[in-house]
């Protein structure tokens, strides 16, 4: 999907570090209104905020 100048987007990784240097590669291309999730992943997890299994269309 290519990057928007108009429309947000929460980024995140692993521990928060990618995301927030991929936000900073975004933000000299111009585009604005992105988010890190500070933490990343495992911090969303550790405070046991709901995590949904990724669709596998084998499972169903």
């Amino acid at each position: 999907m290519p990057p928007s100048t108009r429309t947000g987007r929460i980024l995140y990784c692993g521990n928060g570090v990618r995301s927030d240097q991929a936000i900073d590669v975004m933000e000299r291309l111009g585009c604005r209104r992105h988010y890190n999730l500070v933490g990343g992943f495992k911090a969303w997890k550790a405070d046991g905020l709901e995590v949904a299994a990724p669709y596998n269309d084998k499972n169903n």
